[in-house]
């Protein structure tokens, strides 16, 4: 109950904030198991709105949160799509990574946006940990 207080004491702009996130989240998931990687980021990157000249204040923040109220268990490839389509959706000229690092003798994935060369949703160091694959996904073959 403290939590539902909580959220009903937010000011409306972030209770739609939360819901946004939360909707993308989930369309995220949908889509990606449904369409696979490469037809949903084609999906989600081609039609953008309306222009902003940044990302939404706490973008990455609310989609972090929301994906706590999805039951479902979410990756960091679901979290960072669920960005990438609120952000892009936006305007905002977002882009999706994947990385491959090694931890011992396990290799890792990785997926995270950049925005200008610099991660919205991990730390800064995060292509030092997981060097990303060159280029842009968008128009790469995956298998589905």
């Amino acid at each position: 109950m403290r939590r539902l207080r909580t959220f009903l004491a937010l000011p409306g702009a972030e209770r739609r904030a939360f819901f946004e996130a939360w909707a993308w989240t989930w369309a995220s998931l949908l889509a990606l198991r449904a369409l696979g990687l490469s037809r949903t980021l084609r999906l989600w990157t081609q039609a953008p709105g309306a222009r902003m000249a940044g990302p939404p204040p706490r973008a990455a923040r609310w989609i972090r949160i929301a994906a706590r109220y999805t039951p479902f268990a979410n990756t960091c490839l679901v979290r960072s799509l669920a960005l990438l389509g609120l952000l892009r959706r936006r305007g905002v000229p977002a882009e999706l990574r994947v990385g491959v690092g090694r931890t011992g003798p396990q290799l890792e994935a990785h997926a995270w946006v950049e925005l200008d060369g610099a991660p919205v949703n991990d730390a800064a160091d995060v292509a030092a940990r997981y060097p990303p694959f060159a280029g842009s996904l968008l128009g790469a073959r995956f298998a589905s």
